[in-house]
């Protein structure tokens, strides 16, 4: 169809992204990953788990981007928020170590 890349990358509307990665992993830019309730509600931990898991699936897609999976709500935590950031900002791909 002429897409360039797919936006958002929501579980809570059911992606997979397994299924996305398979799919069309390095054919189109994909972005987006955790769930936004998770950073809405979870904890930081989970948040933390979360978005390391999103980045040990996807970490090695060409074109990805990580992000939540669509807008980061608006009463989020700060703590949240910051998780996920640090979280990227520190990941490591056990594939490149």
């Amino acid at each position: 169809t002429g897409v360039d890349s797919l936006k958002p990358l929501d579980p809570l509307g059911g992606v997979r992204l397994e299924e996305v990665k398979a799919r069309l992993g390095g054919k189109v830019g994909l972005k987006g990953g955790i769930n936004t309730l998770t950073v809405l509600n979870g904890t930081v931990q989970q948040v933390v788990d979360e978005t390391q898991s999103c980045l040990d699936l996807m970490g090695t897609v060409p074109g990805y981007i990580f992000s939540a999976g669509d807008d980061i709500p608006p009463h989020s935590s700060i703590e949240n928020i910051k998780a996920m950031c640090d979280t990227v900002r520190n990941y490591r791909n056990p594939l490149f170590v």
